[in-house]
């Protein structure tokens, strides 16, 4: 598996992909991988040539002031197990570079279930994914 950690090395590697006519698949994630995850990448998988899945690679501050939770090693192995041909592990700075304005408001589902115990949590998330897509 190949693990990229800048938007230019993740464009170069898919381009190698589809330069040898392989569809891509993408799983938006923003690390600390589970099984929805996995269920997703294996899904990816049956239907493409390439599958990539996204994390962020450290362990700062979401845009909410949470930190993000990460175990790179965890992850990475099992990406591998599930046949993921890339990573892409950016540095929070990437996907959130300083003076960024640009945010997604999920109004109406952040005071609701998972978005009312972690307020923000999901309007970062739908940022994040955004960003990444």
């Amino acid at each position: 598996m190949e693990v990229a950690r800048t938007i230019s090395g993740l464009r170069a590697a898919i381009l190698e992909h589809r330069r040898a006519s392989r569809s891509v698949g993408f799983v938006p994630t923003s690390g600390l991988i589970h099984e929805g995850q996995l269920s997703l990448a294996q899904r990816a998988r049956s239907e493409n040539g390439c599958v990539v899945v996204s994390g962020i690679g450290d362990d700062r501050s979401d845009t909410t002031g949470a930190p993000f939770v990460r175990d790179e090693a965890r992850d990475l192995a099992l990406l591998e197990r599930e046949n993921v041909d890339l990573a892409f592990l950016p540095d929070a700075d990437t996907i959130f570079p300083s003076g960024s304005l640009a945010r997604v408001a999920l109004a109406g589902l952040t005071d609701r279930l998972d978005g009312a115990s972690r307020p923000g949590h999901l309007d970062h998330l739908a940022t994040t994914t955004l960003k990444l897509i």
